[in-house]
């Protein structure tokens, strides 16, 4: 075969680009794997050809030649994996030689199937600091940063994820359209950096006194204040009954001509008006007793009262009022 129609039979090739091999490349100018891998191809063993395509790419660190480059995302895009597809479609564009015969005729061709391939799949640009930072897509690593170019991904939830030794590891996940373009922003922090410390509590405000705290002081203050007005009351009355009980003395004293010694005693009640002296100061003593006992109570919880409201909210405070023998006790630290 000479160089025409070798350059013909090229030409024939690219102009079709079917679902076969492209073959783009004279025979005794690729690895004999890359030929294997294209006669599967051939053959219909299309998952056994990509499979020896990706062997042939592993080998040469993903520096293939163009010819076969092309080959192998076609073969890719043949079984729907078009992300592969378009990386290998987009290094052959890239790799395709200028002193190639008709090379801008390949670079055509080759763009018209990258195009096909990447409305299948999105493209996503990673940023990431600091340099040198592993970067994965779901686990699989696409090289370090910074990436020359953006990362083809197939559309779906992806996780993105940068890593150093040394270095916090960070992800995100993104989710990935068909046709679109993202771009993901990761900053990695240094492992020993020290954590900031914990903010400071501000000292505690005086949040007031609670709900509880207000009805209790308040009711201690209006039960007192009653037992106060109760008290005037009874001691008003004792001091009227005081006042009968004079004005009744007097009467009997002046009754007891005789000038005996008990003028109300045994059978003498009738004579003089000793039931009324009586009575009177049986009511001066009773009301006389409750308005020193409702003094002390009235008095106590207008105590209380007091100093739960102005104490209300203090944390330190611990007052109590207690039943004793001799009547209210209040207690406690203010």
């Amino acid at each position: 075969m000479n160089r025409n129609t070798l350059t013909l039979t090229l030409a024939l090739g690219l102009a079709t680009l079917l679902p076969t091999s492209l073959c783009w490349a004279q025979p005794d100018t690729q690895p004999p794997a890359a030929a294997r891998a294209k006669a599967l191809f051939h053959e219909g063993k299309v998952q056994e050809s990509l499979a020896l395509y990706r062997e042939v790419n592993k080998l040469a660190g993903g520096r293939t030649s163009w010819d076969v480059a092309a080959n192998h995302g076609n073969t890719a895009f043949q079984l729907g994996l078009f992300a592969e597809a378009a990386e290998r479609f987009r290094y052959a564009l890239h790799a395709v030689p200028t002193s190639v015969e008709n090379s801008q005729l390949y670079r055509d061709k080759i763009q018209g199937r990258l195009d096909e391939s990447m409305a299948h799949i999105g493209t996503v640009t990673v940023v990431v600091a600091p340099a040198g930072a592993e970067v994965l897509f779901d686990g699989v690593s696409h090289g370090r940063a910074p990436l020359a170019e953006p990362v083809f991904v197939t559309p779906g939830s992806r996780e993105v994820q940068a890593r150093l030794a040394g270095f916090k590891t960070q992800a995100q996940s993104i989710n990935v359209l068909a046709g679109k373009a993202s771009t993901v922003t990761l900053t990695l922090v240094s492992a020993a950096a020290t954590a900031p410390p914990p903010p400071v509590k501000p000292p505690m405000e005086d949040e007031g006194m609670s709900g509880a705290q207000l009805g209790v002081g308040a009711t201690a203050l209006a039960i007192g204040g009653l037992g106060a007005i109760a008290t005037i009351v009874f001691a008003a009355t004792a001091a009227s009954a005081g006042s009968d009980a004079d004005a009744a003395r007097a009467e009997v004293e002046a009754a007891n001509v005789g000038g005996g010694a008990n003028p109300c005693g045994a059978g003498t009640l009738q004579r003089f008006p000793c039931a009324a002296l009586s009575d009177a100061a049986d009511s001066q003593a009773s009301a006389g007793t409750t308005a020193v006992v409702l003094g002390v109570v009235s008095g106590t919880l207008l105590l209380t009262g007091i100093v739960t409201l102005s104490l209300g909210g203090d944390d330190d405070s611990d007052v109590a009022l207690s039943a004793t023998p001799g009547g209210l006790l209040l207690t406690g630290t203010f």
